[in-house]
Parts: structure tokens; C-alpha cells; sequence
């Protein structure tokens, strides 16, 4: 053995000693491959250490290498070992590496696709592949030529989960007949190749939240729609619909749509929208209108009321044709019977989630929609409230107003101590300035 290692390091030295012939250089078939694997160090980075599936990595490997290497044709692989030690995946890139001595930085892009979740260690190799006259191509391991240096990363891995579905909306079936009220849940399919099919959560109480452990139904990869044929027993319901793939994972969009019955009574009623509604028209929110219906909204900027008037067979007519959020507004409904016992009027739209805003006026009143879903006091609803500001409500059953007075370093006092969704307020500033009321519905 120490003979064979001398004749080849006199091999060595004979090659660099010698004259080099004009027309071409000639390498013996006895160069060692240790001499050009020589003091090899590999140092592997990474863009970071946790990333989900198939999402690209953005590899760094600096190749540091004392020896001229300009007859050789250089792999760079990238290796993935699990937990237990084995390797599990390598991604690979030809002539990664530049020819010459010295110093080389190469990076590699590649996905992550065919991992499971879990944790790994990426190791970096270079195998090179010798070209030389007379020498068959000839694949020498770099990284575990002595002394090859290894500098590992430890990575983890987690499952990417779909995109959930889109343009999620809920329509009612407003024609009497044995679907009358029933909700259908439309929404248009996620974008992600892999989904297995789509998972609709249900509440009747928003406050209570979503069982997202108990899903209330599913369908298949390419349904677009559902209806809930129990919907019209709930006087609330809300809707989640998510998308699960084929890895078992499922997206996490909170994005709800619900109903909401508004419950009105023959004559005057003071109520607002609870729901984002996707069609802000009269003729589309009040559907259980009858001929002579009539609607005030109160503008505090003039001040005065608006009116509108339903005719049969023709729609609304008057000063207005929109009902928006945030706002109160009268209504008086001509259907017999519901003194004092109320009909429905469903509301169907998108839950409300972030901050409302809606202008108080100073030294005056204003009509004001509480556009939530949730109960709230009124001092979570009226964050600054000047001191003798009031507030009425109007109870349909008693056709008589409520009232709350707010007293500084007191609170609220009075008749009623709470906001509620579909109802409608009448709300006295004494603020010296017109200011913002923001809300957290």
C-alpha cells in the first residue's frame, strides 16, 4: 500500500515537473482522483428553514476547492434525509459548478413535492465526472473524497393546505312554493389541483362559533352549489365552505355568509341590516312587501326625512330605492295580522367582520343601523360617548319607544342596555363637533 501511494505522488510530481508538449497536455491514467477532489468544502444555506409542500426552496452551496478543475464536468445534488437517517429525495443540477480553483457559489430552486410533513437534513454532494484522453468518463464523489468537509441543514417540511373556494354567496328562494325561504350556498371551485371535495360548517349561533371538527355536510370536487333544505326552520344560520384535498388537508378561510330573519309587525317598525347584503335594492331586501308598504330614512345633514312608497306591480318610488348599512331606517308594512306577533323577512348576505364606521352628528339626532350579527352593550358599542347623549329604540309589539341615557362616569342608563342586529336606533349627540362612530361588529 505505502508503494502504491508513492509511485502515484511521484506520479504527481513528475506531471507538474515536466514540459508540456506545444500541441495538447496528456494526463497519465495513473493521476490520483484525490488530487482533484482535494481539500473539497461544501457549505449548504437555505432562504429558510421551514416550508410547506411544494413550495420552492431557494438552495446556496459554496464550493471551496484549492485545485484547478478545468477537466471536469461537475454535479451538484441535494439530499433530503429523514428522521431515521435515510435518504428520502435529491434534486440534482448538471454543470452546477464553474471550472477553476478557488472559490464557487451555485443555487439550486427546486419543490418540495412527494415530501410528507416532517423534519429533514439536507446534505449538499458534488460528483465529478473525468474526461480525460485516453480515460473513460469516470463519476467520483466529491463530498466523501478525504478531505471533503459537510456543512448539513436541518429543514422542516409542512403540508400545504388548498386555497380555499371562491365568490361564496347565499341566495334565497323568495317564490312561495315548497322551497320558499330555503338557502342555497353558491360559490365557485378553489384553485388548487388537488381537492378531494368541499366542506360546508353550519351555526345557528354565530356567538358559539363553528364545530370545525363536525362538518354539517360535504360534496364533491366539482359541485359549485348546495342548498340547505333545513334552512328555513332557523331564524339564523351561517355558512363556512371549505376546500379539502387529497392529502387529507383542509383550507382554514373564516369567510361566512348567513341569514338573518328581520322580524317585522303590522305598522311601524325602526330597523337596520345585520348582514352585508348583495343587493342593497328595496325590492330585493323587502320581498314580503305589499302594495302601500312605506319606508323613512331620517338625513341629518339637512335635516329632514326621505320616503319611499311601494305600488303593486310597479316597485318603490319616492326619494330613495337603496337601503345601506349602518343605518336605521322606518318601515311600516301594511300585512294584516302581525300586531303583535311578527312576520319574517329574511336578510341574506356576508357576515360582518371588521370595523364599521358610520358619521354622528353634533347637536343632533341621528339614525343609526347597528350592522352586526352580535349582541353587544352599549358601552362596547359607543366607545366615546359625550355625557347626557341618548338613545331610543322602537318596540313594535308596544308600538312605544325605548330609552338610554348616558351619564359620564356612569354609563348607560335607561330602558335597554344592548345593541341588537336588525334593529334600527335613534341616537342624540351632544358633542360639540360631528365625529366618526366606529364599531367592531
Amino acid at each position: 500500500m505505502k508503494r502504491t501511494i508513492a509511485i502515484i505522488a511521484a506520479a504527481i510530481v513528475l506531471a507538474v515537473l515536466l514540459p508540456r508538449a506545444a500541441e495538447a497536455a496528456t494526463v497519465t491514467s495513473n493521476i490520483s482522483v484525490a488530487v482533484f477532489c482535494y481539500n473539497t468544502t461544501l457549505n449548504l444555506t437555505t432562504d429558510k428553514l421551514t416550508y410547506q409542500y411544494n413550495e420552492v426552496a431557494n438552495m446556496t452551496v459554496l464550493i471551496n476547492n484549492s485545485q484547478n478543475r478545468e477537466n471536469l464536468s461537475e454535479v451538484l445534488i441535494i439530499e433530503f434525509y429523514n428522521s431515521a437517517g435515510t435518504m428520502v429525495k435529491y434534486m440534482a443540477k448538471d454543470s452546477a459548478v464553474a471550472p477553476g480553483n478557488g472559490t464557487n457559489t451555485t443555487s439550486y430552486n427546486g419543490a418540495f413535492t412527494g415530501l410528507s410533513a416532517g423534519n429533514y437534513t439536507l446534505r449538499a454532494r458534488i460528483i465529478a465526472n473525468f474526461a480525460y484522453p485516453s480515460q473513460n468518463v469516470t463519476a467520483h464523489d466529491c463530498s466523501v473524497e478525504s478531505p471533503a468537509v459537510l456543512s448539513d441543514v436541518n429543514i422542516t417540511v409542512t403540508q400545504l393546505i388548498p386555497n380555499p373556494p371562491g365568490n361564496l354567496m347565499l341566495l334565497l328562494d323568495k317564490v312561495p312554493g315548497p322551497n320558499y325561504q330555503d338557502v342555497t350556498l353558491n360559490w365557485t371551485l378553489s384553485n388548487s389541483t388537488n381537492i378531494f371535495n368541499y366542506v360546508i360548517y353550519k351555526t345557528d349561533n354565530w356567538a358559539a362559533g363553528f364545530n370545525y371538527s363536525d362538518p354539517y355536510m360535504t360534496v364533491g370536487n366539482d359541485a359549485t352549489n348546495w342548498t340547505d333544505p333545513t334552512s328555513d326552520g332557523a331564524d339564523q344560520r351561517y355558512y363556512v365552505v371549505r376546500a379539502n384535498n387529497t392529502n387529507g388537508l383542509t383550507d382554514e378561510n373564516t369567510y361566512a355568509v348567513g341569514k338573518f330573519n328581520l322580524h317585522l309587525y303590522t305598522g311601524w317598525n325602526l330597523v337596520s341590516l345585520p348582514l352585508l347584503v348583495w343587493n342593497e335594492t328595496m325590492n330585493d331586501i323587502f320581498y314580503t312587501r305589499e302594495d302601500g308598504d312605506l319606508s323613512n330614512r331620517w338625513v341629518a345633514t339637512v335635516p329632514t326625512f326621505q320616503r319611499t312608497d311601494y305600488y303593486l306591480g310597479f316597485g318603490w318610488f319616492g326619494d330613495y330605492d337603496t337601503m345601506q348599512p349602518d343605518r336605521g331606517y322606518w318601515y311600516r308594512s301594511q300585512k294584516n295580522g302581525y300586531t303583535t306577533t311578527p312576520f319574517n323577512n329574511t336578510i341574506v348576505g356576508v357576515v360582518p367582520t371588521t370595523q364599521r364606521s358610520e358619521a354622528i352628528y353634533n347637536k343632533r339626532w341621528s339614525m343609526l343601523g347597528w350592522t352586526s350579527v352580535n349582541v353587544k352593550g352599549m358601552g362596547t358599542a359607543f366607545g366615546n360617548p359625550s355625557d347626557y347623549d341618548l338613545v331610543n329604540l322602537y318596540y313594535a309589539p308596544g308600538h312605544t319607544f325605548k330609552r338610554t341615557d348616558y351619564y359620564l362616569g356612569f354609563g348607560w342608563f335607561g330602558d335597554f342596555s344592548t345593541m341588537n342586529p336588525g334593529t334600527g336606533y335613534w341616537y342624540y349627540s351632544q358633542n360639540a363637533m360631528q365625529y366618526s362612530w366606529d364599531y367592531q361588529p
